[in-house]
């Protein structure tokens, strides 16, 4: 096969010559080999996700003092109760590894359920699961040590008047998956913990 280049402006007939084949070997088997090498040893190569701070705090969590704070009457009349909602919590950190303590300076898993209603939308109640875990940190620009949450999650949803109980019980439930799994997620990232 004939090869042209291009030197001073004009086509000339040029050769592919030994050093020119074994550089086109060479880059082929490069083009190959990298992709194949790195389905291989990417199981085994260190993962650099960079997770948010509030996820990061979350290392090495093992214990924490649950409270549900003072439901709204609305929902009281549904009956949902504060100790229904902590059997939940207590439940899913169990599941979790995680020890429910009486610890008044650790970290404090709080929940708090909001509920609302509207004359226009009579059929209907809108709902915040709001889950916090407050922890003492430094905050070093007022060299003082505040019990802060340090994470949040929130659901807000619209529910039918006859669904409240279960949409209350599912949103409890997903908002503290949703912490769990970023516990797990700091675990990973962080595998020797916190302090």
């Amino acid at each position: 096969m004939r090869r042209y280049s291009v030197c001073r402006g004009r086509l000339r007939p040029t050769r592919a010559g030994f050093g020119h084949i074994v550089l086109r070997i060479a880059l082929s088997l490069i083009a190959v080999l990298v992709p194949v090498w790195w389905c291989i040893a990417a199981p085994i190569l260190p993962k650099s996700t960079l997770l948010p701070d509030d996820v990061l705090s979350l290392a090495g969590l093992t214990g924490v003092r649950i409270e549900v704070e003072q439901l709204p009457r609305v929902l009281e009349e549904q009956d949902i109760t504060i100790e229904m909602i902590e059997d939940e919590m207590r439940r899913a950190l169990k599941g979790a590894n995680i020890t429910v303590v009486d610890d008044t300076e650790g970290p404090k898993l709080a929940i708090m359920l909001g509920a609302a209603t509207d004359q226009r939308v009579p059929d209907a109640m809108g709902l915040n699961i709001r889950v916090n875990l407050y922890q003492m940190v430094t905050v070093e620009r007022l060299n003082r040590r505040l019990y802060v949450p340090t994470f949040t999650t929130v659901l807000v949803g619209l529910e039918d008047n006859d669904n409240v109980s279960e949409a209350v019980a599912g949103g409890v439930n997903w908002a503290i998956s949703k912490f769990l799994r970023a516990v797990q997620s700091a675990a990973v990232e962080s595998p020797a913990g916190a302090e």
